[in-house]
């Protein structure tokens, strides 16, 4: 477990300045150029919630390799979570907007231009870190430090060592629906109708133009397939741990698990700009 986290803490400091370097290089870009489009947008805000997120996760490497337990109080412990809740649904929300922004130009190109502006995208890039930010109040709230196992996690009303009230099974499978499953279904059916739009029709665009499109297509799906798989794993050992759980002979077998899940999805913050680079020529 100390090698994965030692690699998981170079791996963050990389994923720290290449999410800066992706806000300075397309904000240099579009200052240059006057190249605003509608991804550059969310790609930046996509690339500001992984800056902030993996800017606390070396607070937690002291925590994870000397067993000392959570030592920054109270309110770090409420900021951190809260952190980390904003950026996963806000990343998630970004690749859905990403998508639908990508089937909104391909498949009603046309039609869908005097929607898909700067301003607009703008708006909505606010409009979702409100959301996202508004979803987190309960983290605010309910993050705690447990006297006891010096660790700092949710407790809702009714909480219990080893138990999940009734709040906390309640407030796992809304943010599951809303911020995991729909905008998973979401993407599906944009790429779907993408495809189907492809296959079936040619786009009335010139030949530069189209490739454009399709190259962005790409570098979405990219970004959102490499997300599922990050995100995927750890989504699903958290519905499989829910209490009353299953009993395995092996306990250090489970902490392995639950490391290399958490490990997985907290990397995906600092896998996007490299997927940016190897999926689109023009970044």
């Amino acid at each position: 477990l100390h090698k994965i986290f030692r690699s998981f803490c170079f791996s963050t400091g990389i994923g720290i300045l290449a999410n800066a370097f992706v806000i300075a290089v397309i904000s240099i870009w579009e200052k240059c150029q006057k190249n605003r489009t509608v991804t550059n947008s969310f790609v930046v805000n996509l690339a500001i919630a992984d800056l902030l997120f993996l800017m606390t996760l070396p607070l937690h490497m002291p925590i994870i390799l000397d067993n000392d337990g959570w030592v920054y109080g109270a309110a770090m412990c409420k900021i951190i979570e809260a952190i980390k809740y904003i950026n996963f649904r806000a990343s998630i929300l970004f690749l859905t907007m990403m998508s639908v922004d990508r089937y909104l130009g391909i498949v009603f190109s046309m039609r869908s231009r005097e929607y898909r502006t700067r301003r607009n995208a703008i708006n909505t890039c606010f409009a979702l870190w409100l959301l996202s930010c508004v979803a987190a109040i309960p983290v605010l709230l309910f993050a705690k430090v447990d006297p006891f196992r010096k660790t700092c996690e949710l407790q809702f009303p009714g909480y219990q060592s080893n138990f999940a009230s009734a709040s906390e099974l309640e407030t796992f499978y809304s943010n599951f629906a809303l911020f995991f499953a729909l905008p998973i279904i979401c993407i599906i059916f944009c790429y779907c109708a993408i495809i189907r739009a492809v296959l079936t029709r040619h786009v009335r665009s010139n030949a530069n133009k189209q490739a454009g499109q399709h190259n962005v297509a790409r570098m979405v799906a990219v970004l959102v397939g490499v997300f599922i798989l990050s995100w995927g794993p750890f989504q699903t050992w958290r519905l499989l741990t829910l209490p009353p759980g299953q009993q395995v002979p092996h306990a250090d077998s489970c902490l392995v698990i639950e490391t290399t899940v958490t490990v997985l999805a907290w990397s995906n913050s600092a896998i996007n700009p490299i997927l940016y680079s190897i999926s689109s020529k023009r970044f």
